[in-house]
């Protein structure tokens, strides 16, 4: 394991786009991961829980979390963090292009569901069928 990872600007280890979703992993370990996201307008995630905890700080455009049963509007600059055991989902409410940093530890494949029970992937393939 190293020690340290500098990740240059435009420089990703992966990157998956799926349906106007793109997940962009700047940095993994055995402890985190930390995911650039990216959706297009009208574009998010269903309902979905996994282990951990996550800190999601918006770095351009307009989103509304769903956490458990609030809701949260981020802007850029916003931070929210919550347990990942609690049910969320996160949606594109503005005009452009939302981006976000997430940072989620232990770095496990999520199980998300939605509302029905279906799941509907991970950063390996999001989506909501």
């Amino acid at each position: 394991m190293e020690e340290a990872i500098l990740r240059k600007k435009g420089k990703y280890q992966e990157e998956r786009k799926i349906e106007g979703k793109t997940y962009r992993v700047v940095a993994r370990s055995n402890k985190l991961i930390g995911v650039e996201v990216e959706f297009e307008p009208g574009n998010g995630t269903g309902f979905y829980a996994h282990e951990g905890e996550e800190l999601r700080i918006m770095l351009k455009g307009k989103v509304k979390c769903s956490v458990g049963d609030k809701e949260y509007e981020l802007e850029e600059g916003d931070i929210l963090w919550h347990k990942s055991t609690t049910p969320h989902a996160i949606e594109n409410i503005g005009e452009g292009n939302a981006v976000y940093l997430t940072v989620n530890t232990p770095p496990t494949t999520m199980t998300p569901y939605t509302e029905e029970g279906k799941l509907i992937g991970f950063y390996e393939g999001i989506s909501e069928e």
